[in-house]
């Protein structure tokens, strides 16, 4: 299996799953979110795997998945420097950003660090800083401490209503459980984002974003969290009327047609940032 040690400054080094799909010049980057594994995006890869100029990156995050689970605390930037890391092994430049949940609180970090090497981002059922969280969503980040659940099947049960997942079970057994030292490092990283005073500098790039969310969504509070984004980074908002958090499963063709019409735009967009 594909893996890189990411030296991040400040941390112990973490051993990164990842895999590539493709060979194309157009680059894409998926970033996922709190818990999640990279075969979760799935649909993603068969529908832009048939496309000949996109090669594609998914990995698991710090925290879950075949990527190691260092002790301490995890922040959003810290794990972006992860992204960062892979993109340098890699050799890539100039990408395209897809993201969601924490996946799109790490994101707006890397979008941060990148500058002008965005090419277009897309932020899916996320958020620029900490809003609250429902009861649900509460009470299933409590129970998912997982040496509490006994099966993998208590697991999926428990999850299905929030998420909308599929293969949970087939994929969850491939990994096994996320660590609790992984779970509480990304739990920590998604409670402690904030990039609000800083969307504005993502905003002055060149590059189109995207900014997506579910009206039903019971993990962020949508679509207001969705709606600020958008505004605050002049952004296109597409909102899925009784969509969920994993909209990436729920309706994948209807999320895959605006993701590539997102990194279409920003195949023809010019380069740099705007004067203003």
């Amino acid at each position: 299996m594909p893996r890189i040690v990411a030296n991040t400054e400040g941390t112990d080094p973490v051993e990164l799953y990842y895999e590539v799909h493709g060979t194309g010049e157009e680059r894409v980057l998926f970033i996922n979110g709190l818990g999640s594994i990279l075969s979760l995006w799935d649909p993603q890869i068969e529908f832009f795997s048939q496309m000949p100029e996109f090669s594609i990156c998914l990995f698991d995050n710090r925290g879950s998945g075949f990527s190691s689970s260092p002790l301490g605390r995890y922040t959003t930037r810290m794990m972006a420097r992860d992204a960062m890391a892979l993109l340098a092994h890699l050799g890539w430049t100039r990408v395209h950003i897809v993201a969601l949940s924490m996946g799109g609180m790490i994101a707006q970090e890397l979008a941060y660090m990148l500058g002008d090497d965005v090419k277009s981002l897309c932020l899916i059922s996320t958020l620029n800083k900490f809003n609250g969280i429902s009861v649900s969503t509460l009470l299933n980040a409590v129970t998912n401490i997982t040496p509490q659940i006994p099966t993998i099947e208590s697991y999926c049960s428990m999850t299905v209503d929030i998420l909308f997942p599929e293969h949970f079970v087939e994929r969850f057994s491939i990994t096994g459980f996320q660590s609790t030292a992984g779970r509480a490092g990304q739990q920590i990283a998604a409670v402690s984002h904030y990039f609000d005073e800083r969307l504005n500098h993502l905003r002055k790039h060149r590059y189109p974003i995207l900014v997506i969310a579910g009206d039903q969504d019971q993990v962020v509070r949508q679509p207001v969290s969705s709606q600020y984004l958008a505004e605050k980074l002049n952004a296109r908002l597409e909102i899925y009327p009784g969509g969920g958090h994993a909209l990436r499963l729920q309706d994948p063709e209807w999320l895959n047609l605006r993701v590539l019409e997102n990194i279409r735009a920003g195949i023809q967009a010019p380069s740099g940032a705007n004067a203003t």
